[in-house]
This record gives structure tokens, sequence and C-alpha cells, in this order.
């Protein structure tokens, strides 16, 4: 497993809390150390049951062990003596840093090992229960930490002289070239900050998120442009065009009543029934950049990666 690293711009921030993030609760690290060590031991028993003798299982819990406790990422596990320990331990310390304590994993894990091993179903309750814990207890939190990594990140793209903000709270970084915006054929989106996405895919101006497209006529001709987009500057777009669509319904039917007679009452319209608010995903920053195909100067993009962090 190799862990394909971000930008530095964008690295900075990747493996720590960020300023005044609230911690996890220690209900909410005790289930977190749980869900290390389960997922540890699955992967001890699973290994155990493909390779039989084969599989050195002191050999693995020693490198898993000495990787865990020394809470660093090995970047390569792969070129390790032991790369399926330290993928994994790696991987947990990437995800989970700073909400656990190595000595507590090792010890849910020393009782996961120790127990008889439930029946399928019995185990798939036991993980799924866990699960949905963590999704409704961990996730807002990793969010709210994700929203104020962002928040860094574009305070301190402010102050970088090789990144201009538009007036509508975008970002842009441009390399040199003779290329128009209109012109593009290619775009790399990512998002996330400490868990991120990454896609590259054929792309043109049409394709261009709003906020961007609304800015076209104040880029300069570059090679590449990478955006930084905000939540905030896509949902204003948004909030105008609803607000464009209500005057236009509003001058559509204050016309329309002009034109029927007086003395015809209009029927009164029944009160729509109130909806349940919905919880709303939170939008990440977006990060985008975008150019023209040339076969002689191509443009270097890291590689595609989704990471989840449960």
């Amino acid at each position: 497993m190799t862990l394909h690293k971000i930008p530095v711009i964008i690295a900075c921030f990747a493996f720590a809390h960020a300023a005044g993030a609230q911690e996890a609760s220690p209900e909410l690290r005790a289930d977190i150390e749980q869900w290390m060590a389960m997922q540890t031991a699955d992967r001890v028993h699973s290994a155990a049951s493909w390779l039989g003798k084969a599989f050195e299982r002191q050999t693995f819990l020693n490198h898993y062990r000495t990787t865990l406790i020394g809470g660093k990422e090995t970047e390569k596990p792969e070129e390790t003596e032991c790369p399926a320990a330290i993928g994994l331990a790696s991987s947990q310390i990437h995800y989970y840093g700073g909400d656990y304590d190595p000595r507590q994993v090792l010890a849910a894990l020393d009782k996961e090992l120790a127990r008889p091993e439930p029946d399928e179903e019995a185990r798939r309750k036991e993980w799924k229960t866990l699960y949905d814990k963590l999704i409704q207890t961990y996730r807002p939190l990793l969010e709210q930490r994700e929203t104020s990594r962002e928040e860094q990140l574009v305070k301190l793209n402010a102050s970088r002289p090789e990144v201009t903000t538009l007036p509508n709270g975008v970002q842009v970084e441009c390399e040199p070239g003779n290329a128009g915006i209109r012109d593009i054929t290619r775009g790399t989106s990512e998002t996330g900050v400490s868990f991120y996405t990454r896609v590259t895919n054929d792309m043109n101006f049409d394709d261009l998120p709003e906020s961007v497209k609304n800015m076209a006529d104040k880029l300069p001709q570059a090679s590449s442009w990478t955006f930084y987009i905000p939540a905030q500057s896509e949902q204003a777009v948004r909030d105008a065009r609803l607000q464009q669509k209500k005057q236009i319904e509003q001058q559509r039917q204050e016309k329309l009543q002009k034109l029927i007679d007086a003395r015809i009452k209009s029927y009164p319209k029944e009160p729509e029934p109130e909806q349940k608010a919905e919880h709303k995903r939170r939008t990440p920053l977006l990060k985008l950049k975008v150019w023209k195909d040339d076969p002689q100067h191509p443009v270097k993009v890291l590689p595609d990666v989704t990471e989840n962090v449960i």
C-alpha cells in the first residue's frame, strides 16, 4: 500500500487536528480503539485461514505493535519486511491518529484474539452495530475538523503571492501559458484535506462550476489553472439564481393578476404541508486543476485516489 501524498500546500494540515477543533470524547475513543482492534483481529484470522501454517502470526503482530506504538506512518510498507502488518498499522495511524491510545488498542486486540470466533452472522451484527455508532458520532467530528482545516488552507492561500482571490471568493493559481480558460479539455477534482478524493477526467468549459465560469473574463491565459472553490462561493451562485427565479415568478404573477377581472376572486391557496428538514451533508472545499491537453507539454497530476475514514 502506497499513500499518495497530497500537495505540500495541503499536506501541512493533513495529520494534525485543527486548532480549536473538538476532541473525541472518552466513549468515542473507546469505540475507535475497539474498531481498530476488531479490524486487526479480523485481518489476523483471515490470514491464518488463508495461509495456514505459512502465516507467521507472531511476526505479523510484532510489526503491527511496533508501528502502532511508534505512531508514524510508513510511506511504502510494501518495501518493508512485513507489508501487511505495517500497512494496516500505517493506515490506522493515518485515519484515526490522535483519537486513540495505542496501548488500549493493543489490549483490546489481545482480548479479540483470545476469545473464540463468533459465527459469521453474529460477527456481522457486531461490526454493523459499532460501525453505525461511529457514523453517528465520529463523522460529524471529522467533518468539523475538515471544515476548520479548509478555512486555514484558504487563509494561507490568501497570503501566497502566486494565488489570486477573485471577487466571489474563489482562489486561482496559474501556470504560464497561452491557452484560454474556454479551451480546457482535462481537469482534476480534489476534495478533502486529511481524507481526500482526487479524480482526473475529460472536462470542458461548460463542466466548470458556475462560480468559476462567472469569473472567466477575469482569468489570464495560462497552461493550467488551479482553483480553490469554497462552498460559500457556489452557494452564493445558487442563491442568486433562486432569487432571480422568484423575482421573475413574482413579476409574472403581478402581470397575470392585472389581466384578471377584479370581480373574480382568486381561489385561496391551500397551505403546503410542512416538510421535515433533512440533514444536509457538508459541502467541502473543491480544489480544481484544469488545462488544455498538449502532448508536447503534458501537465503532471497525481494519481486518482479515494479515502474513506471508517
